[in-house]
């Protein structure tokens, strides 16, 4: 019926709204008819029982006289048309129209001759037996002196009532027939008038639902369907304006929102997400599609989260207050994010939702709590070696420089901690310019080998002493890349003199790399004593160290790492880091072999370095810290 014409629908409703009424009226008609009949033979029967009753009374209340019954009852039968049954009070026939009353059964449990014996007019209709027809049973009691003394029955079959009501059902039917086939022309002819202006509003209303709201219905009928046209007309003109401008509205609102850095999320008064942007679905790794019509905390598994958007909603009186959280949240990646939240008005100024504007302030956090551990370590670390001096000094002052044996070694300590201090100052130095955003890098095509010999030729001193031996696995005639020579220099002095340092005598250092189209990987390796893993993740970390007291011990200021990581990230590369107690450390590298587009800006400040292989597993690299190991 889904494809049905409006004419047809019309002509089957006005067809089966008169069929159904045609046939209720015809079965109650029937009904009332044929309980007509039953009731006037109902009251025949009755009567004509009662006058029995009193003609049969003293043929019943005289022994001597009931022989006279069974002729008596068949002539009453003749005379009343219907079965006679006389019977005594006890339910034995003593007479039947019909049938030889001495082989007819007991009476006494008839639901009619119950009623009887009861002083009341017994009615029952039955079939009697499976092939014969149904009966009516009218019983009357006879009484003499209100003493119960016997009962009469007539009976008589339904099969003349059944008869007539066939005939009168026929009639019935036909009349029924012949009003529908009527009833059916008449709604067809009714529909028929509806049909031509409905079926061009309806292709109207197609047209407009397709986005065609330039479509005008030609209106020339008049009453209600001539103004519900002219009503689709002016919906059609005010659909179209109005589209247009939320059209307008909806680009507008939606370029904004895509554009948007933080991260914006609406929702209604019961916390179900209405909208969420871009930087929203990153920021919390969910879709669009994913989360719209959820329960925030469905979408977002942070209850703080939802406890703002629920204490906006809640509000009676949308007054514009906003509400700031910052807090934490772990997946799909740790950050600290800081939320705005204000209730949406309604009508009345009642909050009818709560919108949220979402910053990440993870670096913002990381770097404040950097430039305070930055300090604090800074300022240790000067005031340890200055503490020192000024104790040497004020020693000396007092008196140890009389000594020229004592005021020797003082003097060689002082200037051991003014060798560490200009050590330190100058790391810091090196550290702020690679960070500066004014930096740029000098890159040159450079042999790595080169590089790598310089270095090994500067602390080629230190390492005899010990006498460890260094490995250059570099082959000669590897191409040159684009590097900062002296900087790239500087990454491996340091990576190569923390090997010297934390690897015992007679131990070995291994300088190789690796090449593929885009990337270049070094590694420097060494038989030293290695690192506890707890320590990995934060070994790029300004100032930190694995054991401090033999850190300073053999000269490390705490920097040499973390310059090392930020010079080859300024190239567009990771470092990365693996190490196991008692068998060495490998710090690993990678630069890119050509100044790609990409490559280019991670060398940029502030960029982020892009993935590249080589990296070592557990890489340190992919921290935002910076950590030493000397």
């Amino acid at each position: 019926m889904r494809n049905w014409s409006i004419l047809t629908r019309l002509t089957l409703a006005f067809f089966f709204v008169i069929l159904f009424a045609t046939i209720l009226t015809t079965v109650n008609l029937n009904g009332a008819i044929e309980q007509y009949y039953l009731s006037k033979m109902e009251s025949s029967l009755s009567s004509n029982a009662a006058l029995i009753a009193d003609v049969l009374k003293p043929y019943i209340l005289s022994v001597s006289n009931r022989a006279l019954l069974q002729p008596l009852a068949q002539d009453l039968a003749r005379k009343s048309l219907a079965r006679v049954t006389i019977i005594d009070k006890d339910g034995t026939v003593l007479a039947d129209s019909q049938e030889d009353p001495a082989a007819m059964d007991n009476h006494r449990y008839k639901p009619e001759i119950q009623s009887a014996f009861a002083g009341k007019i017994g009615k029952a209709t039955r079939q009697d037996s499976p092939t014969g027809p149904a009966t009516k049973y009218v019983a009357i009691p006879v009484e003499r002196d209100g003493r119960l003394v016997g009962a009469v029955r007539l009976s008589m079959p339904l099969t003349e009532i059944h008869r007539v009501m066939g005939g009168i059902r026929g009639m019935l039917i036909k009349m029924s027939l012949i009003s529908i086939l009527l009833s059916l022309a008449l709604a067809y002819i009714i529909a028929r008038t509806f049909t031509e202006p409905l079926r061009e509003m309806l292709e109207a209303a197609l047209a407009v639902s397709n986005g065609d709201f330039g479509r005008r219905l030609h209106v020339t009928y008049g009453g209600e369907l001539g103004r519900l046209g002219s009503a689709l007309n002016d919906m059609s003109r005010r659909l179209e304006e109005t589209i247009r401008s939320m059209t307008d509205d909806k680009n507008k609102v939606q370029a904004i929102l895509a554009s948007m850095v933080d991260g914006v999320i609406a929702v209604d008064n019961e916390s179900r997400v209405m909208l969420l942007n871009p930087a929203a679905c990153k920021m919390f790794g969910v879709s669009e599609e994913m989360a719209l019509g959820r329960k925030i905390l469905e979408v977002i598994r942070n209850y703080e989260l939802a406890d703002a958007f629920t204490a906006s909603t809640r509000k009676q009186d949308a007054g514009g207050e906003v509400s700031v959280k910052e807090f934490r949240i772990f997946s799909p990646e740790e950050m600290i994010l800081r939320v705005h939240v204000t209730a949406i008005k309604g009508e009345n100024d009642r909050a009818v939702g709560a919108v949220a504007v979402i910053q990440d302030v993870t670096e913002l956090r990381r770097l404040e709590q950097v430039r305070t551990e930055f300090v604090g370590n800074v300022s240790h670390e000067l005031r340890t070696p200055l503490t020192s001096i000024k104790g040497f000094v004020e020693t000396l002052l007092d008196g140890a420089m009389d000594d020229p044996q004592m005021g020797r070694k003082f003097l060689k300590i002082i200037q051991k901690e003014t060798n560490r201090l200009d050590a330190l100052i100058s790391d810091l130095l090196d550290l702020s310019r690679i960070e500066s955003k004014n930096f740029e890098l000098r890159k040159r095509p450079a042999r790595l080998r080169k590089i790598v010999e310089s270095a090994i030729t500067t602390l080629e001193f230190k390492a005899k002493e010990k006498n460890l031996h260094i490995e250059v696995l570099i082959p000669q005639n590897m191409e040159k890349i684009p590097v900062d020579r002296d900087l790239l220099l500087q990454v491996f002095v340091n990576l190569v003199d923390n090997s010297i340092k934390y690897t015992p005598e007679n131990g070995i250092i291994t300088i190789s790399a690796s090449e593929d189209p885009d990337w270049v990987t070094v590694s420097v390796s060494d038989t030293g004593i290695g690192i506890p893993r707890q320590h990995l993740s934060r070994l790029f970390e300004r100032f930190y160290r694995v054991d401090k007291a033999r850190s300073r011990d053999v000269g490390g200021t705490g920097l040499g790492l973390a310059i090392v990581k930020h010079i080859v990230e300024r190239h567009g590369g990771t470092v990365s880091i693996a190490s196991e107690v008692g068998r060495g450390t490998s710090v690993s590298f990678t630069l890119p072999r050509h100044n790609t587009r990409n490559q280019l800006l991670h060398s940029l400040p502030g960029s982020s370095p892009g993935e590249a292989p080589g990296a070592l597993a557990g890489n340190a690299g992919s921290s935002p810290k910076a950590a030493s190991l000397t």
